[in-house]
């Protein structure tokens, strides 16, 4: 399945090698992800902590530490979704996972087509949430801005401004329409507010806000997002 070009990195953290390496070839052929496998998960801790992963698949039962405790590290961390594994199946074994963290739950024996849909749920959501023009990110429902991998500050009518341009690439915006759209019967506002507002954010965004890559002028008529 194709996330408009998203590749995800997927952990396991599953001390039976089989069922392990089992989950990771339904990934790769499911979602071409690039997989990492850990029985160790102190070992799997210290790779986090270092490295990018979009999900992590859990096992309760394992060595070193349970998967509960594993769990309440990795939220701590970063805030990444986990899906727990385990043959526990009373429902206080679930709600304990869940109150470590886990945003799922699939108990073994499980299908292996549920687990993969379990997934591509989470990365449905993902793919919506996020606008990706590389080293641009926008997170809609976090109303996050991410440049060049560091997180930047806008105010609300900023974030905002920023989401209706970049939602429509291309679209030519006159002054008249930012204002109606964004600001609508907000009083005692001139339209001159839209050009403070972009020049605002093109200096939060932009390499150089004076030749702006992303947020440009149309002369005479307003703006679009390139």
């Amino acid at each position: 399945m194709n996330f408009n070009g998203f590749t995800p990195r997927i952990m396991i953290v599953e001390d039976e090698t089989k069922l392990a390496e089992l989950i990771a070839k339904n990934l790769r052929s499911e979602f071409k992800a690039d997989v990492h496998i850990f029985s160790d998960p102190v070992e799997a801790l210290e790779f986090l902590e270092y490295e990018k992963i979009d999900l992590v698949i859990l096992d309760i039962m394992l060595p070193k530490m349970d998967g509960y405790s594993v769990c309440r590290k990795i939220k701590k961390m970063r805030n990444v979704p986990v899906i727990m594994l385990t043959a526990l199946s009373d429902s206080e074994y679930i709600v304990k996972g869940l109150d470590m963290g886990a945003d799922d739950y699939v108990t073994k024996p499980f299908s292996m087509d549920v687990l993969m849909a379990r997934i591509r749920r989470f990365f449905r959501k993902r793919v919506e949430n996020l606008l990706d023009f590389g080293d641009l990110k926008i997170y809609k429902n976090e109303m996050k801005v991410i440049v060049k991998g560091r997180e930047v500050n806008l105010t609300k009518k900023e974030f905002e401004l920023l989401l209706k341009f970049a939602e429509n690439p291309g679209k030519v915006f006159t002054r008249e329409n930012l204002m109606e759209e964004i600001w609508g019967d907000t009083p005692d506002v001139s339209d001159r507010v839209v050009d403070y507002t972009i020049k605002r954010l093109r200096k939060k965004i932009e390499d150089d806000p004076n030749n702006p890559r992303y947020i440009k002028t149309v002369w005479g008529v307003g703006y679009k997002f390139k």
